[in-house]
C-alpha cells in the first residue's frame, strides 16, 4: 500500500491494469502509418499457441520486405519468471531464446538481419533482456534494436490501483512536465481523487530519473538497452557487452553492472 492507493507486484497481476497497458501501446504504435495494419497484433490473456500464431502472423506480413529493412517490436504486461525473466502467459511460458526461435524460423540465412525491439513491464524483465542479448550475439538473422525493460534482473515490477496501469508503462507514455501544485496534490490524495493524482504525479515524475523507481519507492530500476549493445540500468550500474572479449553471458552482464559502480542520479 501507498498514500496514493494499493500497488501490486506483477506476480499477482491485476488482468485490468494489464489489458489496460496492453491497449494503452497498442493503441499508440497503431498510429505508426508506415507498418503495415496487419503487422499490429493486440492480445489479451493469450497462451502460447496465440502467441506463436501472432509471431508467424507478423512474420508472414514483413516477408513482402526486404529482411534488413524490418524488425518486430514486442511489448509484454505481466508475470515474468524468478531466473529468466520468462513471459508467464495464461497456459505457460515463453523464454527469450523460445522467442527468438519463433521470430528466426522464417528468416532466411544472408539476407539480412530483421530487428527485434522490446517493451517490457514484467517482473525479472531485465533477466529477459540479458538472456535475448547472449542469444542474439552474432546471430545469423536477428539482431537486437533497442529495449526497455521494467525492472532489473532480480526484481518484480509494480503496478499501481490510482494509476490503472503498470509503474513502468503509465510512465513511459506519459512523460509529465516540471510543475505539480503540491496543494492540489494533497488535497487530492486526502479525497482519493485517482483521476487528479495521476495527473499530478505525471507532472511529478517529469522530474526524475527513473519514473518507475521513484514511484514504486525504489522496488524496481528500469533498464534502457541502446543499439542491442550499451546497458544503462541508471544506479544499477552501465554495461557495454562490446568491451566484452569473448563469449557472452548473463551472468558476466550482471557482474559488468554490479562492477560499474552506481551512477548518481539526480
Amino acid at each position: 500500500m501507498t498514500g496514493f492507493g494499493q500497488m501490486r507486484s506483477r506476480a499477482g497481476a491485476d488482468l485490468r491494469y494489464t489489458s489496460a497497458d496492453a491497449e494503452l501501446t497498442f493503441n499508440k504504435w497503431s498510429r505508426d502509418k508506415s507498418v503495415p495494419k496487419d503487422a499490429h497484433v493486440l492480445l489479451i490473456e493469450p497462451s502460447v499457441a496465440d502467441f506463436a500464431s501472432a509471431c508467424t502472423k507478423v512474420s508472414k506480413v514483413l516477408s513482402g520486405y526486404p529482411q534488413q529493412d524490418t524488425g518486430v517490436d514486442l511489448y509484454f504486461a505481466g508475470h515474468g519468471l524468478p531466473g529468466n525473466g520468462a513471459l508467464v502467459l495464461s497456459d505457460g511460458v515463453v523464454t527469450a531464446t523460445r522467442l527468438i526461435g519463433l521470430l528466426e524460423d522464417s528468416l532466411k540465412p544472408g539476407e539480412g538481419l530483421r530487428g527485434l525491439s522490446m517493451l517490457l513491464d514484467s517482473c525479472f524483465s531485465g533477466a529477459f533482456l540479458f538472456e535475448a542479448m547472449v542469444a542474439l550475439q552474432n546471430h545469423e538473422k536477428l539482431r537486437l534494436f533497442d529495449a526497455q525493460c521494467s525492472s532489473m534482473h532480480d526484481e518484480k515490477s509494480w503496478e499501481l490501483s490510482f494509476l490503472g496501469h503498470g509503474a513502468f508503462t503509465f510512465t513511459h507514455f506519459h512523460k509529465g512536465n516540471n510543475y505539480v501544485d503540491s496543494q492540489e496534490l494533497a488535497d487530492a490524495i486526502d479525497r482519493q481523487d485517482n483521476r487528479t493524482i495521476a495527473r499530478c504525479v505525471q507532472g511529478l515524475v517529469g522530474m526524475t530519473a527513473d519514473p518507475a523507481a521513484f514511484l514504486t519507492q525504489g522496488r524496481q530500476h528500469s533498464i534502457d538497452c541502446m543499439k542491442g549493445n550499451f546497458i544503462d540500468a541508471g544506479t544499477r550500474g552501465l554495461f557495454d557487452i562490446t568491451d566484452v572479449d569473448g563469449a557472452l553471458s548473463v551472468q558476466l552482464i550482471v557482474d559488468g553492472l554490479g562492477n560499474s559502480g552506481a551512477k548518481e542520479v539526480n
